[in-house]
């Protein structure tokens, strides 16, 4: 998925020296931008897994589920190559049932990830080849907290900040980015 945590996913896998160029599947076309062209190819998520392309089914070796939803999880597999990897890096709120014989007759291997290693994390931000504030949507003060949630929960925001330090706060302090 093209939210929030896929997009920071992606941002990590880019980084990791893969022999080809990761492909990150959503709807927003403009937020996958973030990653740049050269970094990441986009394909458009349909609505359920029966509508995916031809060319995309069985078509990746590992595949990284950051919707959160059941049919994300249908369309990962869809998209698995046999003996093929599925990390799932959130969690489905919701109570779901789901046929597993696709998963055994593929020989499929699901990996739960819920946090990555906190020490490569710091080290890939204070490398500096990383610059994460293009995900910030907005930057509020603390006497602001009302508006920022506001704004955190409208459609399109990815992250909104609270500035506690002078240091933080750009000179449009509440401005959209």
């Amino acid at each position: 998925g093209d939210g929030k945590l896929g997009l920071l996913i992606a941002e990590v896998l880019i980084r990791q020296n893969l022999q080809e160029k990761i492909t990150l599947m959503g709807r927003h076309v403009e937020k996958a931008a973030l990653l740049g062209e050269s970094a990441a190819t986009f394909l458009h998520a349909p609505q359920t897994a029966d509508e995916l392309p031809d060319d995309v089914k069985g078509n990746f070796d590992v595949v990284v589920d950051a919707a959160g939803t059941v049919e994300g999880l249908k369309m990962a597999a869809a998209m698995t190559v046999p003996m093929g990897t599925i990390v799932l890096k959130s969690t489905c709120a919701a109570k779901a049932t789901i046929d597993t014989s696709g998963f055994v007759v593929q020989e499929l291997t699901i990996v739960g990830s819920r946090c990555g290693p906190f020490p490569e994390a710091i080290q890939l931000l204070t490398e500096g080849n990383f610059d994460p504030s293009k995900y910030i949507t907005a930057v509020y003060t603390l006497d602001q907290v009302e508006e920022a949630m506001e704004v955190a929960g409208s459609r399109g925001a990815l992250k909104v900040q609270l500035a506690i330090a002078e240091s933080e706060l750009p000179a449009a302090t509440g401005q959209r980015r």
